[in-house]
């Protein structure tokens, strides 16, 4: 699979997981970066290392912008919030290293 297609399908991970966490935190309910969390497997898993870190990095991006207050701002305060954050990034090392793994065999 070429890498801009790669890339493209992570960037669109990252947008339906933006708007599935709106949808879902608007009912009230709480989804913790899940959301996120899957399209950083996904893109780890089956697109390989840097798409997947893409993916992560934007995540965060976006997460902390429209999902972690203060809203409409980068600055993440709570150590709570950090520490999920940084799990998207040790998620792409783990699926990263399942589609070496899946690659090889």
């Amino acid at each position: 699979m070429h890498s801009s297609l790669r890339y493209g399908l992570s960037f669109l991970l990252v947008c339906v997981a933006t708007v599935l966490t709106y949808l879902a935190q608007s009912d009230g309910a709480y989804i913790l970066l899940s959301f996120f969390q899957l399209a950083v497997l996904v893109s780890s898993y089956f697109f390989g290392f840097g798409p997947g870190l893409f993916t992560a990095i934007l995540s965060i991006a976006v997460s902390a912008y429209a999902f972690i207050g203060p809203y409409g701002s980068f600055e993440v305060t709570n150590n709570g919030d950090i520490i999920r954050l940084l799990i998207l990034l040790v998620l792409v090392f783990f699926a990263a290293r399942e589609h070496r793994t899946k690659k090889a065999v």
